[in-house]
């Protein structure tokens, strides 16, 4: 038997939610925010996917060799991270010089574009909400010093 290790990164935009872990198109299993699961699978070649509601993740194809070790990570899109906190950031900001400078109504359309963004992935785009890569990508915490070294 081959043993197929995925990671999720710990995200706070789908922290809530478990991907449901598609192998051959049935379900292998749930990860949920920040863990990491092993499945024990007999050697052969496997069509992986992630899925969370009626979002999901491009396949990812592997071949797993008998008494082999496969780490895969699989994550959310790759501004899904910075979208709400940007556009919140925006939307403040907004409110700030409204009420402290006076009317200024145009920087609310700086909004747009991340919503527009955001609604193309959760549309059009949701097969590329998730990403499955090979190996071990995990994105550790700590400071960006730590980052550096």
């Amino acid at each position: 038997m081959a043993t197929l290790t995925i990671h999720r990164n710990a995200e706070y935009n789908n922290r809530w939610r478990d991907y449901q872990i598609l192998c051959n198109g049935k379900k292998l299993g749930s990860i949920a925010n920040a863990e990491s699961k092993s499945f024990a699978l007999p050697a052969g070649t496997y069509t992986l996917e992630a899925n969370i509601d009626w979002c999901g993740s491009q396949p990812l194809q592997i071949e797993l060799q008998e008494n082999e070790s496969q780490e895969i990570t699989v994550s959310g899109f790759r501004l899904g991270k910075w979208l709400m906190p940007a556009t919140g950031m925006v939307v403040v900001l907004h409110f700030l010089i409204n009420n402290l400078i006076g009317r200024f109504d145009y920087l609310i359309f700086l909004v747009f574009p991340g919503f527009l963004y955001l609604i193309y992935m959760l549309s059009f785009g949701r097969k590329k909400y998730l990403v499955l890569k090979n190996g071990n990508t995990l994105e550790t915490a700590g400071s960006w010093k730590d980052r550096l070294q």
